[in-house]
């Protein structure tokens, strides 16, 4: 495990053994690095390494650890997906993500905004995972906080 910031919280076998494209695979990050609580105050990045083993999509999404829904800030978005946000990124090398209640430099195309004094958590989802995924040779980075 990676310093306790993320590990596959659930999957569902009837679906991974049956019918692997249609199973989703996630990973729950609460802690930074350090084992810190993930708070809305500090910023911080994930470096997600590519290509992700998923055939469908991948995702990460921000939930307030107050009331488990999506973050809810002014920017208005809880979540950078392969699909949509994050559809033209370099799958040959590592792409980092951030979060925090300010945007980087350059990444904000890459950036999730929290709110000072709420704490929240993540979920990284890959729909479709394969092989690497599941046998744990692929896996994302801890959450970094930035200084």
């Amino acid at each position: 495990m990676i310093a306790g910031s993320h590990r596959r919280s659930s999957r569902r076998p009837q679906c991974s053994t049956v019918r692997p494209a249609r199973a989703r695979l996630y990973w729950l990050g609460a802690r930074d690095a350090s084992g810190a609580f993930l708070d809305g105050g500090k910023n911080y990045k994930l470096t997600i390494p590519q290509p992700v083993p998923g055939k469908l999509f991948w995702s990460v999404t921000l939930y307030d650890a107050q009331t488990r829904s999506d973050v809810q800030t002014d920017q208005d978005k809880a979540a950078l997906r392969s699909l949509f946000e994050l559809k033209d990124i370099d799958t040959s090398k590592p792409v980092d993500l951030y979060f925090g209640p300010t945007a980087p430099k350059d990444g904000e195309g890459r950036w999730i905004k929290t709110q000072s004094g709420r704490g929240w958590f993540s979920y990284i989802r890959i729909c479709g995972p394969t092989q690497p995924a599941f046998e744990g040779s692929w896996k994302p980075n801890d959450i970094q906080e930035i200084r």
